[in-house]
């Protein structure tokens, strides 16, 4: 059972210039999620899909879209959701769990080889947050290490040597937090993902229906694209099996 608190606001900054278009956004998420109340799971999902295709991301936006999407038995729309979802908000608990769940009901058990612990801890913290929460954190440690050093100007010399030390403290953090930052940007720069979202696929040697079967994958794998022959896109799983599969069987993150 998945968690299916609907996610009912969406807040937006715009220009005043865009307003109506916010307004019309925000009306169609609220008729969306009225839908998804009504139990009218198709109507819902277009709408929210239609949100999406105007330009609007949003850990809520997604987290409703996923749940709309595993109401249709659509595993691979819903995976594909969710981890849209948490690519805004890593650290939002109903899309990690609800991701949880819609794993658990895929057929295909791909274990991905073992890997050094440190690193496995690394790639935790690195991950935990998205990159937009890395750059927030960085902004408040700043600012509030600016903040000390203005104060540590006005105390005793006592206090003064404690703040300093605070106030270097957080901008080590602050400087440790930018490096961790700038290698998850450089990944993610670099790295394509997609889910499987057709009840089966074949995965083929090259990039033409004519070559070997290499294997199958089922509905809501996550691959990792590698090369790009349109209408064919290699692929790799995370066992490092790799093959050909045609675009519109899979949906890109």
């Amino acid at each position: 059972m998945i968690a299916e608190r609907i996610r009912i606001l969406i807040i937006i900054m715009f220009p005043v210039f865009l307003m109506p278009q916010s307004s019309y956004i925000d009306s169609l998420f609220i008729k969306a999620n009225q839908e998804y109340s009504a139990q009218n799971f198709a109507s819902a999902s277009n709408m929210y899909h239609h949100i999406m295709n105007q330009g609007y991301g949003h850990a809520d936006l997604f987290y409703n879209m996923g749940n709309a999407y595993y109401h249709l038995a659509q595993l691979g729309d819903a995976i594909w959701a969710y981890e849209k979802g948490l690519q805004l908000n890593p650290r939002d608990g109903d899309l990690r769990f609800n991701l949880k769940v819609a794993n658990a009901r895929m057929i295909d058990r791909v274990e991905a080889p073992d890997s050094f612990v440190l690193l496995d801890m690394y790639r935790s913290i690195k991950y935990g947050f998205s990159s937009r929460q890395w750059l927030d954190l960085i902004g408040i440690l700043v600012l509030i290490s600016g903040l000390l050093f203005i104060v540590s100007k006005y105390v005793m010399i006592s206090f003064e040597k404690i703040l300093r030390k605070i106030t270097w403290t957080l901008l080590g953090i602050a400087l440790v937090s930018l490096l961790v930052f700038f290698d998850q940007y450089y990944e993610l720069s670099k790295r394509e993902e997609a889910i499987v979202v057709s009840n089966k696929v074949d995965v083929y040697s090259a990039p033409t229906n004519l070559s070997s079967l290499v294997f199958v994958m089922h509905e809501g794998t996550k691959l990792k694209v590698t090369n790009n022959q349109p209408p064919w896109i290699e692929v790799e799983l995370i066992d490092g099996k790799k093959g050909w599969v045609t675009t519109e069987l899979i949906r890109e993150l």
